[in-house]
C-alpha cells in the first residue's frame, strides 16, 4: 500500500512526501528530501495515523527506511527489466494532498550511467517516493527526482483499468495538471530493496572506496592523484597507473568503475590491474 509522509503535529504537521509499504512489518520506502526525523507519522488510504520511526537514510540516493508498529499491506514487485520503451506507468502518490492519486507516464527508457528509469514526462508535486506501478498493479520503482508537463488522467479509457488494478474510481473527466520541470526518475524497485533492506540490518548504507582521483583520457582510466593512507596507496597504486581491469573484468569507463567500486562492499579483497 501506499501512505502520506508527515512530521511534526498530527494537527498541524508538515507534508512531506509519499511512502511504499515494503513488507509485512511495518518497513516504509520513500526518498528522503526534506524529511526530519522529528515526530514522523504515516497516513493510510484508510485514514489512520500511525507514529513512525526512521531507521536510516542512503545519502547518496536519498532512500530512507520508516517503520511503523503496524502491519501494513505491502506492495507486490514486478521485474523492471519486463518493462519496454512506451510502457504505461502508473503512479500512485500525495500530491496536492491527493490520497492514492494517480497519474499516468510511459517508460522512456534506462539510464547508462545509473541504471535508474525514465518516465516520459513530469511528475507531480508531492511525489516524492510514490510508487510507479506497471499495468497488473505490480511496483517498478519509486520515483526518485525529476530531471515538464504531468497529465493527471481520467479519461474513460482507462477508468476500468484502475477500478480493477487500483481499486480506485476516477472521474471520466480528463484533469489536466503542470508538474515539475524535467522528466521523472525512478529507482527501480529491486535496487530500492537492495538499499531497504541495508537500512533496515545496518541502519546505513556502506560503499566501497579505493583512495583514487581519476580521469579519462583516450578512452583509458588514469589515476591522476591518491588519499594518503588510502587503500590504494597501501597497495601499490601510483600516480599514472593505467587501470584496466577490475576483479578480472575490463575497466569500461569512469561512469561504470566508479559504480562497482561503490557497490564493493568495504573490506573486500579486490584485483585491479
Amino acid at each position: 500500500s501506499i501512505v502520506s509522509i508527515h512530521f511534526g503535529s498530527k494537527k498541524d504537521s508538515d507534508f512531506v512526501g509519499t511512502g511504499v509499504v515494503i513488507d509485512g512489518k511495518g518497513h516504509i520506502v520513500t526518498i528522503k528530501r526534506f524529511l526530519s526525523d522529528y515526530n514522523i507519522w504515516v497516513e493510510t488510504d484508510k485514514g489512520e495515523k500511525l507514529d513512525a520511526e526512521l531507521l536510516g537514510v542512503d545519502s547518496e540516493t536519498g532512500v530512507a527506511v520508516i517503520k511503523v508498529k503496524e502491519s501494513l499491506k505491502p506492495v507486490k514487485f514486478c521485474n523492471p527489466k519486463d518493462l519496454a520503451p512506451g510502457d504505461l506507468l502508473f503512479i500512485v502518490g500525495n500530491s496536492f494532498g491527493l490520497k492514492n492519486g494517480i497519474s499516468i507516464s510511459v517508460f522512456s527508457g534506462r539510464r547508462d550511467d545509473d541504471d535508474f528509469l525514465q518516465l516520459g514526462n513530469s511528475v507531480l508535486p508531492g511525489n516524492s517516493g510514490a510508487g510507479v506501478f506497471n499495468s497488473n498493479g505490480k511496483l517498478a520503482g519509486i520515483v526518485s527526482f525529476t530531471l515538464g508537463t504531468s497529465i493527471f488522467y481520467g479519461a474513460p479509457e482507462i477508468k476500468s483499468l484502475l477500478k480493477k488494478e487500483f481499486r480506485i474510481r476516477v472521474s471520466p473527466k480528463l484533469e489536466v495538471s503542470r508538474g515539475m520541470d524535467g522528466p521523472g526518475v525512478v529507482l527501480p524497485q529491486n535496487r530500492m530493496m537492495e538499499l531497504a533492506n541495508e537500512i533496515i540490518k545496518y541502519g546505513k548504507i556502506e560503499r566501497g572506496w579505493l583512495g583514487v582521483f581519476i580521469k579519462e583520457e583516450s578512452g583509458e582510466i588514469i589515476v591522476s592523484d591518491l588519499v594518503d593512507d588510502g587503500p590504494a596507496e597501501k597497495y601499490g597504486i601510483k600516480k599514472g597507473d593505467i587501470i584496466i581491469k577490475y576483479n578480472k573484468k575490463d575497466v569500461q569507463d569512469i561512469q561504470s568503475f566508479i559504480k562497482t567500486v561503490k557497490e564493493t562492499k568495504p573490506g573486500r579483497k579486490v584485483q585491479i590491474a
